[in-house]
């Protein structure tokens, strides 16, 4: 199961040369990465979306809006509470 969520990660940190200036733009490259992998929407075939839309659905239980982009610009800007 690790293996699905790590080799897109591999492929995109192979596409990007890896970790090329200071370190802390590679750790906002690899946070950048999982916030887009998070919140994605499942493929409509695939069985995990007849009851959740995106990871960070199934992980939280609830979503704010039906736009996977707007639940990732709320759910950051929040940073993570819930009013």
């Amino acid at each position: 199961m690790l293996d699905r969520h790590m080799e897109p990660l591999d492929h995109y940190l192979d596409s990007c040369k890896y970790f090329h200036g200071h370190l802390l733009a590679g750790e906002y490259s690899c946070r950048s990465w999982a916030l887009l992998h998070n919140f994605q929407p499942y493929c409509p075939r695939a069985k995990p979306a007849q009851t959740y839309k995106s990871p960070a659905h199934r992980l939280n239980g609830f979503v704010y809006h039906d736009n996977w982009l707007h639940n990732l610009l709320i759910s950051a800007s929040m940073g993570g509470y819930r009013q």
